[in-house]
């Protein structure tokens, strides 16, 4: 990955990452943690678990451990909720990229996974706000030929539209409408956006998404009606159409 004009690999990356969210928690209690957990999607390979490790090591933690993301959420589930042993939870992380469903039983030692956990690509965020994008362009009559990606004037407005765009996206999981500004060369207006409308644009996503919760219960044969609860993870989780589609599917407390 090009960074001013110099290559660096990811792990390093993440390893200034890591090192920047240690250096500002040990400010804030006066003393370095006593632990460091890595937490990673449950379906990584040997491969990245490895890149992860070296991870550490470059941060200088070389005694940090590792956690599965759907582990670390039933783990802060059970610190507030009693979950007594035997009980099973699912892990519905809908993030800014991709998918992931897991199924995990509380044991006397903390949480395991059951069956194989199940991910999905392209699939996040990113692609939600960009579904609103498409719709305000639309509603403009405006296309990428008519939109010169040259003009400087154009890739700024572009880019505040952008970030509107994820605002509104943003303000749909609370209010039923919005309004997203656009300041584009030669064009000053407003563009409304329902509820319904973005339900509309997402919900072939989100259907992908219970297929592969599906998946993952039939794998562990666990059924619905025996799950404790689903727990909502990653930041797309909040939009309320998934809870609906969650609870009219599984039956499950949310």
């Amino acid at each position: 990955i090009m960074v001013c004009g110099a290559p660096f690999s990811p792990q390093s990356l993440t390893a200034h990452l890591l090192r920047w969210v240690v250096d500002r928690a040990t400010e804030r209690m006066g003393e370095g943690p006593a632990e460091v957990i890595l937490t990673h999607p449950a379906t990584w390979g040997p491969f990245r678990l490895e890149l992860l490790d070296q991870v550490a090591v470059m941060a200088g933690l070389a005694s940090a451990s590792r956690c599965t993301e759907p582990e670390a959420a039933a783990a802060q589930y059970a610190a507030q909720t009693r979950v007594a042993p035997g009980d099973r939870v699912a892990v519905y992380d809908l993030g800014g990229v991709t998918f992931d469903a897991c199924v995990l039983e509380k044991t006397a030692s903390g949480f395991r996974a059951l069956g194989t956990p199940e991910e999905v690509e392209r699939i996040g965020g990113v692609d939600f706000d960009e579904a609103v994008l498409r719709h305000v362009l639309a509603a403009l009559n405006a296309t990428s030929t008519s939109l010169d990606p040259d003009d400087s004037e154009v890739t700024v407005g572009l880019a505040r539209l952008r970030r509107d765009c994820v605002e509104a996206k943003e303000a749909l999981s609370i209010d039923v409408d919005t309004v997203v500004p656009v300041a584009l060369p030669g064009l000053s207006t407003t563009v409304r956006v329902t509820r319904v409308e973005f339900e509309t644009m997402i919900r072939p996503a989100l259907t992908e998404t219970i297929a592969a919760m599906t998946r993952a219960l039939r794998s562990s044969q666990v059924e619905p009606a025996e799950l404790r609860s689903i727990l909502l993870v990653g930041g797309s989780s909040r939009i309320p159409l998934v809870s609906e589609m969650l609870h009219r599917e599984f039956s499950a407390p949310i």
